[in-house]
């Protein structure tokens, strides 16, 4: 990890990409998520793509394969750094014609967020009951979502500790990409 950072530190990047290999139980006791790791020393917004899995990239044409991101709200997490942050990997990607989900796991009121404006681009809504990391591994399931972005705080406390935050626990568990940004305090 401290090689890795060095390295990263001399670097002006923008994104990090990292593969992950979703360790759970007394796995991710005994051995330490390099990747992890790296994303939080670094506080740069990482794209975890889970190996062995298909990621964004069509392996016969280059191109992105971004049509459906989901964008989980709650927690009392800001919404807002996620969309901006989704926003702009669309656009630098070049994706057209991408259905943002903002999904709202639980009661409460949905937060006020400032969508950006992309060809074809659309926003929806969407609520569900259940807890939250559970339904948005499931949400990507069963919707089909190719890209999970969420903002993260990193470890609040003790319980984080040792399950993992929600964005970590969410990585773990889906088959497919998760964009995490760190939320400035």
């Amino acid at each position: 990890v401290d090689t890795a950072l060095d390295a990263l530190r001399r670097q002006n990047a923008d994104l990090l990409v990292v593969g992950t290999h979703q360790r759970t139980g007394m796995e991710r006791v005994l051995r330490e998520s390099f990747s992890e790791a790296i994303a939080l020393e670094t506080g740069l917004p990482t794209l975890f793509v889970p190996i062995g899995e298909p990621g964004l990239v069509d392996m016969e044409s280059g191109e992105i394969k971004l049509k459906r991101v989901l964008i989980p709200a709650g927690g009392g997490v800001s919404l807002q750094p996620a969309v901006d942050a989704a926003a702009d990997f669309a656009r630098r990607a070049g994706a057209k014609n991408v259905e943002f989900t903002l999904l709202c796991v639980g009661g409460g009121d949905f937060p006020n967020v400032v969508t950006r404006a992309g060809d074809g681009w659309e926003y929806k809504r969407v609520r569900r009951p259940g807890k939250a990391d559970e339904e948005i591994v499931k949400y990507c399931e069963e919707e089909g979502a190719d890209l999970v972005v969420m903002g993260t705080e990193g470890h609040s406390g003790v319980l984080d500790f040792l399950r993992g935050s929600r964005t970590e626990r969410v990585i773990r568990r889906s088959s497919k990409p998760v964009l995490s940004v760190q939320l400035k305090g």
